[in-house]
């Protein structure tokens, strides 16, 4: 069976496929945009689905520079969000729905709106994709 750290590791290894990503598997101390920030989803804990398989929840956090304008960190920002593309990230997660054996399959979910993140002092322009990673007992 998949550890949580194992399946977010697969996650972040789809992601740097994606040139010029910044891919970060926990919230950095100094985040570099454009960036991708992978965590488990709020108040998540590993469940048990009806086959006995186990079920991990994640997101991932798609974050543009907001210095400048909006509508520079919007267009930035589409290219990360949007559904195919060379700098999409899911279609980059969707190229090994396994995580190379690490999951049985993903569920990838609609990304939310566009919002404004601090982090840091720093104000940022970010969209969130929740998956959900099933992976065997065996």
């Amino acid at each position: 069976m998949s550890t949580i750290t194992q399946v977010r590791d697969g996650l972040k290894t789809r992601l740097e496929t994606i040139s010029g990503l910044h891919v970060y598997s926990r919230w950095p101390n100094t985040l570099v945009v454009p960036a991708a920030i992978i965590k488990r989803a709020p108040g998540s804990q590993p469940y048990t689905t009806f086959s006995g398989n186990s079920s991990l929840r994640f997101e991932v956090k798609a974050v543009t520079s907001l210095a400048g304008n909006v509508e520079r960190a919007q267009d930035a920002l589409d290219a990360y969000i949007d559904h195919s593309g060379a700098s999409s990230i899911k279609a980059a997660i969707e190229g090994d729905e396994t995580l190379d054996g690490m999951a049985q399959y993903l569920l990838l979910g609609e990304w939310s709106d566009e919002q404004a993140i601090m982090h840091e002092g720093v104000e940022y322009l970010g969209a969130t994709l929740p998956i959900e990673a099933h992976i065997t007992h065996a």
